[in-house]
């Protein structure tokens, strides 16, 4: 798995146990959710890199 995935599903799950478990009223709590589609977005750019022929 590429660890760019890997990254944005850890930030995905802590965003969800913030945003929902806890319910902290609080608009840094989405943090998480922007840098987890940022890494997801990253994560499908390098593997697209990768699967290249140069």
């Amino acid at each position: 798995m590429n660890r760019y995935f890997l990254l944005a599903l850890v930030s995905l799950a802590l965003w969800a146990v913030l945003a929902f478990a806890l319910a902290i009223p609080s608009g840094w709590v989405h943090g998480p959710l922007a840098l987890g589609v940022v890494l997801i977005a990253v994560g499908i750019v390098r593997a697209d890199e990768k699967a290249r022929p140069r």
